[in-house]
């Protein structure tokens, strides 16, 4: 079991709880009792620690705690602060489990919760809780402008392939079918279970954003209202933004309204938006391919009244139509009430953006695809276009349409991709959840004069089933571009169900997300409840829509395969598939024939032997010579015959008495007669060590869970493990929490070994 944030152990191996309270450790050990031991695996188990410690170690302490902001990080607590000297010696520059471990004395600061600092902690020679708070926000969306592109492309590949490295071991671990198939993906691609090709980057890398939610808060330095960039997700602050600043991924033209809108927000007797009280909270900018924007400004009634609400529309269109905001390009203008409340009785929270002024939409056209699309306030976009074209081509390259291809594009937004692929396909149905996406797909298809894109509103769970039921084409290729919370099991399941699909396009909307997908598309025939063959990713190809930040999207490449068609090559690894048997604990030879049962009671006849093999019962070898000479001589004398069933009680004799002619059974008693000295019982025997097959030191058979194997003794895989300075396995604030992770059934890491390949 894998050490969990917060857990601790106490010396005699009972789990406690540890006493932390929002990173701070309890008054009740002071901090000169305590020592910090680093250094540790990824993955251990507390209690094999504890037992390395106090076993071969022969320390002392009183508790062994993990920290909740690192679980490779625990600290130990003695009783005196001469243990504490005696145990930094003991364990700082030991090795345990290939890692070298450190220990120092605890400090105050071991214990207060640092921030989330995904970046490290120094850049640029400063420390990151030492920033600024525009500094911070910098870090936050440009964290890699520093770094020439060219760099940042390089980067963006490593950790994609660190992400993706071991991706065939997670899924062989899973279903240990595809064992044969992962051998021959590493043979065929020097070592890595799926073809990574290089990263697509950018055409634009500066001012390529075409639309932002910029918040409306307060700068944290002069206290003023402040149109810009959110400081966190908790606060009211923002930063502001102007032409000419730091921040390159906005263009100019977006960055002149939010100057003047700026100057606007400063001027209005309404204060900005927070959680108590104030009315404007944010403000959307889109740009068209004419430079054409579309602005909406979130607002939050409150109590005003709704004459009041009008006068601040009037007031905005006014702004932007006769006032500052008249030359800077705005064709289109709404307004969005916003509230607190989620209640569907709440009209504020189902009322859609309402136009104040101008067009209804703006357009944005695809060059080099030849598809233009119509952008509402609520349309979804690729928020860098050049960069979408690109994504849109590798899509493209994976799927292989043709005319005799139906597809299905799942959570297709507004259509994107379904209109790429609809120009060869012979079908394309697109599904989405959001009825306003839907109709923004619709509306696109006809705008582009394809009559074979068909827009479905509703949960994929729902009407998938239907829709594969209504695919013509010789063969069915899915597009997935889901939230980052991935497609349901039910999903998953009816796509594999589907036997005329033969391919799926994943996008991976980060590199740091690995989806849980992949394992369900993968795993054995009984996830679908009926015979099917896994998809497997095959092949990757990374693109970077978001330059100078740390962020990455995946199209990877699933394709079904059969399992039994390929072999297990005979010296590679087997990785964590289920543990082997032992030879001494094999199966053996088949077993004879047995006789067949005869009827069982009183005045059955009899079943006869068993037939035997010439290798002794069951078939299977015999185990050795008897383990060693009999214990000792008989308990009593030998039993005489058993009177007949029925017989009167004057033949069976007294009880513990003979029992007919020969005495009875005395299951241990002593014969009747003059005690004498009790037999002296001999000393137990002590058996030997049991043979047991060879292994490399440090090394387990490979393997975790429950389930067995028959196959031969295999060496261990490498596992997954943290890289210093690295970290994709850490959780990210936008993506959410990463697949990779300390596991519970993860096994420890090894000592460093030359790989196979």
């Amino acid at each position: 079991m894998a050490a969990k944030t917060g857990e601790s152990m106490s010396s005699n191996g009972m789990t406690e709880t540890s006493n932390m309270v929002n990173g701070k450790a309890s008054t009740n050990s002071a901090v000169s009792l305590k020592a910090k031991i680093t250094g540790l695996p990824s993955s251990y188990c507390l209690e094999d620690f504890r037992k390395w410690l106090s076993e071969e170690l022969l320390v002392t302490f009183t508790e062994l705690s993990v920290l909740p902001t690192a679980a490779n990080i625990v600290m130990l607590t003695c009783a005196e602060e001469e243990q504490i000297k005696l145990a930094v010696d003991a364990i700082s520059h030991k090795k345990w489990r290939g890692n070298e471990i450190t220990c120092v004395k605890a400090t105050s600061s071991d214990f207060k919760r640092k921030p989330n600092d995904r970046l490290g902690d120094e850049v640029g020679g400063k420390k990151a809780r030492n920033l600024t708070p525009r500094e911070k926000v910098f870090r936050f969306n440009c964290s890699n402008q520093h770094i020439p592109y060219k760099e940042q492309l390089s980067q963006l590949f490593e950790e994609a392939r660190n992400g993706t490295r071991h991706l065939g071991e997670v899924l062989v671990s899973h279903n240990p079918d595809l064992v044969g198939w992962w051998h021959n993906q590493l043979q065929k691609h020097k070592g890595d279970a799926l073809l990574l090709q290089k990263v697509i980057g950018s055409p634009i890398v500066d001012g390529y954003r075409n639309k932002y939610d910029f918040k409306i808060g307060v700068d944290p330095d002069s206290k003023q209202p402040t149109v810009g960039l959110k400081l966190d997700y908790q606060s009211d602050y923002a930063i502001s933004v102007k032409p000419g600043d730091e921040f390159k991924q906005f263009p100019d033209s977006m960055k002149k309204i939010v100057e003047v809108f700026d100057a606007y927000i400063k001027a209005s007797d309404l204060p900005p938006f927070s959680t108590s009280n104030g009315h404007w909270r944010n403000i959307v900018i889109r740009v068209g391919s004419n430079e054409e924007i579309l602005v909406m400004v979130v607002f939050h009634p409150r109590e005003l009244s709704p004459e009041a609400v009008e006068a601040v529309n009037a007031d905005l269109v006014d702004f932007f139509v006769n006032r500052e905001g008249r030359d800077h390009g705005v064709v289109s203008l709404y307004c969005k009430l916003y509230s607190l409340s989620v209640d569907k009785n709440c009209p504020e929270s189902e009322k859609p953006p309402v136009k104040l002024w101008g067009t209804d939409c703006i357009e944005d056209i695809l060059s080099d695809i030849g598809l233009s699309f119509i952008i509402s306030p609520t349309s979804f976009f690729q928020v860098n276009k050049s960069a979408g074209e690109k994504l849109y081509s590798a899509v493209s390259e994976l799927a292989h349409i043709d005319a005799e291809t139906s597809v299905l594009d799942i959570c297709c937004a507004s259509g994107g991709i379904a209109m790429t692929l609809a120009k060869k396909a012979k079908e394309v149905f697109g599904i989405d959840v959001v009825e306003s996406s839907v109709n923004d797909g619709k509306a696109n298809a006809e705008k582009n004069g394809l009559t074979n894109c068909e827009f479905i509103s509703g949960r994929a769970e729902e009407v998938l089933p239907s829709v594969l039921k209504r695919c013509t084409g010789k063969k069915v290729v899915a597009i997935v571009d889901p939230p980052r919370d991935g497609l349901g099991p039910s999903v998953v399941a009816e796509l594999r169900k589907c036997k005329n699909l033969s391919k799926v396009v994943y996008i991976v909307s980060s590199q740091r997300v690995i989806h849980k997908n992949f394992i369900e598309f993968a795993a054995p025939a009984y996830f679908t409840k009926q015979p099917s063959k896994p998809l497997v990713p095959v092949r990757v190809i990374p693109v970077d829509l978001a330059p100078h930040t740390l962020h990455c999207c995946l199209v990877v490449l699933l394709e079904r395969v059969d399992p039994l068609k390929y072999e297990v090559l005979p010296g590679v690894p087997m990785g964590p598939c289920p543990m082997p048997v032992p030879p001494m604990m094999g199966p053996g030879l088949p077993m004879g024939p047995r006789a067949p049962m005869g009827p069982c009671g009183p005045g059955a006849g009899p079943r006869g032997p068993r037939p035997l093999g010439p290798l002794g019962p069951l078939g299977a070898p015999p185990m050795g010579p008897p383990l060693g000479p009999p214990i000792g001589p008989p308990m009593g004398p030998p039993m005489g015959p058993r009177p007949p069933l029925g017989a009167p009680r004057s033949q069976r004799g007294p009880i513990g008495g003979a029992r007919g002619p020969g005495p009875r059974p005395g299951h241990g008693m002593r014969p009747p007669g003059p005690a004498g000295p009790r037999p002296l019982r001999p000393p137990p025997l002590v058996r030997g060590p049991r043979p047991r097959p060879p292994h490399a030191p440090h090394q387990a058979p490979a393997g975790r869970g429950k389930g067995r194997g028959n196959g031969p003794p295999v060496g261990p895989m490498p596992r997954p493990r943290h890289i210093p300075g690295d970290n994709f396995y850490q959780d990210d604030p936008l993506d959410g929490p990463s697949f990779f992770g300390p596991e519970a059934d993860v096994q420890p890491p090894l000592p460093p070994a030359p790989a196979f390949w």
